[in-house]
Order: structure tokens, then sequence, then C-alpha cells
């Protein structure tokens, strides 16, 4: 099983970004806390949709490494979101 803490820590972004995680028998859960140096939109208020978009590619590769049992880094070719909706400055 994979030591998603190795990758977390040798990432300043991850590290950056507070990313915790945990693994069961389903797969990996990544939570991405709620911080106001997160917020995007401060009038709704809203997450910066950066910020989620890395997190969600985050979660994707740490997904992988879980399932290739391996704690190298691997990298993404490309990657899009479609936002319907803002995000609430909650845990995601």
């Amino acid at each position: 099983m994979s030591d998603f803490r190795q990758i977390i820590m040798g990432s300043p972004f991850c590290r950056f970004m507070g990313i915790e995680t945990q693994i069961d028998e389903r797969g990996v859960l990544a939570i991405l806390p709620a911080r106001p140096d997160l917020i995007g939109n401060t009038m709704i208020p809203a997450l910066h949709g950066g910020g989620v978009a890395a997190f969600l590619e985050i979660t994707c590769l740490l997904q992988l490494a879980h399932e290739m049992d391996t704690t190298a880094p691997a990298r993404s070719i490309d990657f899009s979101v479609e936002y319907l909706r803002p995000g609430r400055p909650e845990p995601v």
C-alpha cells in the first residue's frame, strides 16, 4: 500500500493545499480543508476554481498511485473541469 504522506510531503504545493488522505476498501479519500486563503469569490463566498481543480487532479493522481501501489510521482497530460455551481467554503 502506498504511503501518501510521502507523496504529499514531497510536494510543496500539496503541503500548501493541506490535503489530508485516508484509504479504505473503496480507494483513496482525500480531503481539502476549507481555509480563507482558498476562497476565490468573497462575495458569495466560494472556493477558488483553480484550487478545486488542483485538488481534483491531485486526488486522481493519488488514486492512480494507490492502484499501482507506488509512490513514484505521476504526471497528467491533460485535465479539465466543468463547474456546475460555486464550491462552498467547507471541506471538500
